[in-house]
């Protein structure tokens, strides 16, 4: 009798439930790659933002515009919202301000600063920051869909060789690793340009930078009352801390670990940079910030 050629139905769902185990351990490699990823791709577009403010710097030696350089400088309460407004048009690094189109959203990014330098809408926006409603949740949900990232608000329009600060009053407060750091009225700080973030992925649901609260329009500016979004996946055994992107003066950009619960006035305090809310805070913050002569606002 002739032997038959070919596998046994036995052998057959062995082979199926090999390939099967195999794909149920490479899946989550799979997926951990995949969002390392667009972590990477994420840094890479917040240092090409910082090569763009670079070269801001050499044409005007000063770092571009934040909107908070206009609300502590340059803009004399006597204006009206509207004349405001107008001043700041066209100012920030991101374009946020305008009263020439109501739709504000579609002067982000192109009428930012910086844009002439980027050329590339698709630099300001992470591949983890889906359009749509922010949440209160570690990676914040949707975002708006043009901006993911936001300009330390204190370093506006600031000389970019700046390396040291004198406190004028008594401050103090929590960091983001829960350590209470106090400054000294004539306490000097000294700062590196490693060590300085300018760009920060702010949580859409903590800032007027989402399409609920706000119809689409945003505005790039981290004050010490925003909050960072953790896009970039929890910490092992660490449920309340995840992994965000920041770039810094030198140029360079990097993935941290914060809980997603930090606000800027703790980052800020991490390096020195005066912040709160308190009257003496906000004396520290006004000599921290650089101020404008007449006629002598961002362009």
């Amino acid at each position: 009798m002739r032997n038959k050629s070919g596998f046994t139905l036995i052998e057959v769902l062995v082979v199926v439930a090999i390939i099967a185990l195999l794909i149920a351990i490479l899946m989550p490699s799979l997926a951990r790659a995949r969002a390392e990823t667009r972590s990477v791709v994420c840094r890479s577009s917040m240092r090409q933002l910082m090569y763009g403010q670079l070269l801001y710097v050499q044409d005007f030696k000063r770092l571009p515009a934040t909107i908070s350089t206009f609300y502590y400088n340059c803009t004399p309460p006597s204006l009206s919202l509207e004349q405001q407004l107008a001043r700041r048009d066209l100012f920030t690094w991101e374009g946020a301000y305008s009263v020439a189109n109501t739709n504000k959203s579609k002067l982000i990014p192109r009428k930012g600063t910086i844009f002439r330098f980027v050329k590339s809408e698709d630099m300001y926006v992470c591949p983890d920051d889906k359009p749509g409603e922010p949440l209160d949740l570690p990676h914040g949900g949707g975002g708006n869909g043009f901006l993911s990232y936001s300009m330390n608000a204190f370093l506006g329009w600031k000389n970019p060789d700046f390396r040291a600060f004198t406190y004028r009053k008594n401050e103090g407060g929590l960091d983001p690793n829960g350590n209470f750091k106090t400054f000294k009225m004539g306490q000097t700080v000294k700062y590196t340009a490693s060590m300085l973030p300018v760009l920060f992925e702010e949580h859409p649901r903590y800032n007027i930078n989402n399409t609920v609260t706000s119809g689409g329009f945003g505005e790039g500016n981290f004050n010490y009352t925003d909050r960072i979004a953790t896009r970039h996946g929890l910490a092992l055994g660490e449920k309340s801390k995840g992994r965000t992107n920041l770039a810094y003066l030198d140029g360079h950009a990097e993935t941290k670990l914060y809980s997603w619960e930090t606000e800027g006035y703790e980052l800020f305090r991490e390096v020195g940079i005066p912040s709160g809310f308190d009257t003496a805070s906000q004396e520290n913050v006004r000599a921290f910030m650089t101020l404008c002569e007449a006629g002598q606002c961002p362009r």
